[in-house]
């Protein structure tokens, strides 16, 4: 069985929708033409580079951490695992599936349920408002601060991306749905535009891998 608390840190990792208690204010940004160029690098980093692999940290509202490696390779495939955990998630262009790899025991919720398809669908494009809108932007210090919203599902909360400054990179992001928050730090993220095994995200059959030969 998949435990409760692992659970409840896994649906806010992967946007489960949860109603916010306030719907969010997604107020009109006037982007300078420097801070355009800034997004408009970002986009092209990661659409030249389709596969970003990290391992990360995943603290909770309540403090508790999590620690785990994630794989994200466009279009649609995604798996994270935990290292104190037999849990397992991964998705494709229809499902995000949670398997208990002992067990087998699943869960389900449709990708279209969450924003996670803008994030890892056949292109990003944060600054096309038919799919997201970016709701705040901050370069503080050497970190470039990006929030978003699903232009159409204001409910599904909103994505907080930290990027580095100097190369573009991915540093945390941090998810936040009614008064729940959920914050994911990458440490030392790397992509790449290699091709991955279609076994990787394949929950009918799951392959243990080694993280660090990927």
């Amino acid at each position: 069985m998949i435990k409760q608390s692992i659970l409840k840190n896994i649906i806010f990792l992967i946007f489960t929708v949860i109603i916010l208690n306030q719907k969010i204010h997604a107020e009109n940004i006037n982007f300078t033409k420097e801070q355009i160029e800034t997004i408009k690098k970002i986009d092209s980093l990661y659409n030249n580079n389709k596969t970003l692999k990290s391992k990360f940290t995943q603290i909770d509202t309540n403090g508790e951490k999590l620690n785990g490696f994630m794989i994200l390779s466009r279009p649609f495939n995604a798996r994270v695992e935990y290292f104190n955990s037999d849990t397992i998630i991964i998705s494709n262009k229809n499902t995000i599936t949670i398997q208990d790899k002992l067990t087998h025991n699943k869960s389900y919720i449709p990708m279209n349920a969450t924003p996670l398809n803008f994030i890892i669908g056949d292109q990003i494009s944060l600054l096309d408002e038919s799919k997201i809108k970016i709701v705040n932007y901050q370069e503080i210090d050497n970190n470039i601060i990006i929030t978003i919203v699903s232009s159409k599902f204001y409910n599904l909360g909103t994505l907080t991306m930290i990027f580095d400054k100097s190369n573009n990179l991915l540093k945390e992001w941090i998810i936040l749905n009614g008064k729940n928050t959920n914050r994911i730090i990458f440490n030392n993220p790397e992509i790449s535009n290699k091709n991955l095994l279609s076994s990787f995200f394949n929950v009918h059959r799951i392959k243990n891998i080694d993280f660090n030969s990927i």
